[in-house]
């Protein structure tokens, strides 16, 4: 049994002439017309390709009705293919429109008050430091909310210092007020930086806001939902569990047909007693019966140019070779009765 990773690009190259018909057609509705699509076409294609690559299990082939009943479960799993959603919009979290705004202004404000003064010590005017510190001021505020809007940790590392900073604020105004030292001055400061710092930490927290969605391309979510649907459809069927081998319980084994254990049994008292002929002659005697049961080990000479053909009985050993690549049998691919039962291994050799 070969793997899925390696049926798939098969099963892809083989879809392709079925999916450019299909998305030739005029779409009725993107969702119905794929679920339609895989229950009529790509159920019982996978079926048939499957039997052409020697994966179809005997219990399909001893038994038609199992077969029918799994084309009908399968079936009837392609009609829940995933649907286009109807969603028009996403949800994204950005800033309010009046936040970059209001913090240009409390940072042009800031920034006058701050070089108004130096400017005027400076120059002997504060018509340049109010209107650099206007500027500087207003770039900076908006730079620092657009900074701490993307920054959630720092922004609630910074409310809870503003939290503790008032409640010491607080505490101190009132033994201010008790020991008659208090000096409305310098809370009316203290209130207005808090007041100030408050509503900058407010501005600076993002909203969550519907933004609606670039429209939908029914061409291109049909095609694929069809690429969907071709994965779901192999996977399906190899998963079924009429694929699987019976295990049967533990201590109990299938009883080894009589030409196989007469042929051990001769190699065996041969060897018993020691005939120099017996591993030669009675194990070409096994293989011959196994070969008279249909069973055929199949090998490549080494060297030989990989081709598709090989694809059928054996797989890459480490590396995958290319058309044409010279390779080696490292396992022989088993058949019984022209079916796989047991893919080989080819190793890729470097090219001299």
């Amino acid at each position: 049994m070969t793997r899925l990773e390696l049926c798939c690009r098969d099963w892809r190259d083989h879809c392709e002439v079925l999916l450019r018909g299909f998305l030739q057609e005029s779409p009725e509705s993107a969702d119905r017309s794929v679920r339609r699509w895989a229950a009529e076409t790509l159920v019982p294609e996978c079926f048939d390709w499957m039997k052409s690559q020697g994966l179809w299990p005997k219990i399909w082939t001893d038994r038609p009705s199992t077969l029918e009943t799994a084309k009908s479960q399968i079936r009837a799993a392609s009609q829940n293919l995933t649907e286009p959603s109807p969603t028009s919009t996403t949800k994204r979290m950005e800033l309010a429109p009046w936040s970059v705004p209001a913090a240009a202004a409390m940072g042009s404000f800031v920034g006058m008050l701050a070089c108004a003064p130096l400017s005027l010590i400076l120059t002997g005017d504060r018509f340049m430091g109010l209107t650099l510190g206007g500027i500087g001021g207003g770039a900076l505020g908006s730079s620092v909310i657009a900074w701490l809007a993307s920054r959630p940790r720092i922004r609630t590392a910074l409310e809870a210092a503003l939290a503790a900073g008032g409640a010491m604020s607080l505490i101190g105004a009132l033994w201010s007020t008790i020991t008659g030292k208090a000096r409305v001055g310098s809370w009316i400061q203290s209130a207005v930086l808090m007041l100030g710092c408050t509503l900058l930490l407010a501005l600076s927290r993002p909203r969550l806001v519907d933004v609606p969605n670039a429209p939908i391309d029914r061409s291109e979510t049909r095609r694929l939902l069809a690429l969907q649907a071709v994965d779901l459809v192999l996977a399906w069927t190899w998963a079924h569990p009429d694929r699987q081998p019976v295990v049967e319980a533990a201590g109990e084994s299938a009883e080894i047909p009589s030409v196989f254990l007469d042929a051990m049994t001769h190699l065996k008292c041969g060897l018993q007693l020691d005939d120099p002929n017996a591993r030669e002659v009675y194990t070409d005697e096994m293989i011959h019966q196994y070969r008279l049961a249909g069973y055929e080990w199949h090998f490549v000479a080494n060297g030989s140019a990989f081709d598709e053909a090989m694809r059928a009985l054996f797989d890459p050993f480490s590396f995958t070779p290319d058309l044409g690549d010279p390779v080696r049998t490292i396992e022989p691919g088993i058949t019984v009765d022209g079916r796989c039962v047991k893919r080989g291994k080819l190793q890729r050799l470097r090219k001299s």
